[in-house]
């Protein structure tokens, strides 16, 4: 799951405890967004720092087959 289209109070929070913060990947939709929104949406919302980094950068770095 993609989070720049997912629009939920608490949507972050809720993907977590659905599908697992190892299946989704931060987005912003940007050029056609601002991707501040996309930024503080995943600032403020109430996950562990581990969540946190799976979402921001882990998933795709394991997704994409490392980072060289």
């Amino acid at each position: 799951m993609e989070t720049s289209y997912f629009q939920l109070y608490r949507g972050l929070e809720y993907l977590i405890r659905k599908i697992g913060a190892d299946r989704i990947l931060f987005g912003t939709d940007s050029p056609f967004y601002a991707y501040q929104s996309a930024v503080l949406k995943l600032k403020k919302a109430d996950i562990s720092q581990k969540d946190n980094r799976l979402i921001a950068n882990d998933n795709i770095i394991r997704i994409l087959g490392g980072c060289k």
